[in-house]
């Protein structure tokens, strides 16, 4: 696998939250979390909400294989979490389920993607109870090392938009 640095000059990030009475929960600009140099972050203002999401735009749709939002702190990223990626700029998200842990997230096969889409789903740890703060910093997008030629003919189902088998 190959991190994808050509093009990130193009890449920017968004936020936001679900909850309209939430609004302006966020200290920092999510763009940080991508061109910042390293140290600079973007991350919210006060304990983790469902509904917060952050969406990383990569300019182009690309086949992608695996990425990682790593947290600035430990333990600061999201306890439950939703992915989603929308494919080929077509206006569909492709959901992929309910993550807890760190956000470093593999496909089972490439995927050709022009957003991911990560939103708190649960904010609540039974362990310690309300779960503080949630921070990126230096966004990673890794392509597989496959030509795309093979990519197009065997993984990518272009019907339905995601790959083949899944």
């Amino acid at each position: 696998m190959l991190k994808i640095w050509p093009g990130r000059d193009t890449w920017y990030a968004e936020c936001g939250i679900l909850s309209k009475e939430n609004e302006g929960h966020f200290e920092r600009d999510p763009n940080r979390a991508i061109h910042g140099p390293r140290g600079q972050r973007w991350c919210n203002k006060g304990l983790q909400t469902k509904g917060e999401w952050f969406r990383v735009h990569l300019g182009k749709s690309r086949f992608v294989s695996r990425f990682i939002l790593p947290a600035h702190e430990v333990g600061g990223y999201p306890m439950k979490y939703k992915v989603k990626v929308m494919a080929d700029d077509d206006g569909y998200w492709i959901d992929y389920g309910v993550h807890d842990g760190p956000i470093d997230y593999s496909f089972g096969r490439p995927i050709k993607i022009s957003r991911i889409h990560v939103e708190i789903e649960e904010a609540y740890c039974s362990e310690h109870g309300e779960v503080y703060g949630w921070s990126i910093c230096d966004v990673q997008v890794f392509e597989p090392v496959l030509p795309i030629r093979y990519l197009n003919r065997k993984c990518f189902n272009r019907k339905w938009a995601k790959p083949v088998g899944m």
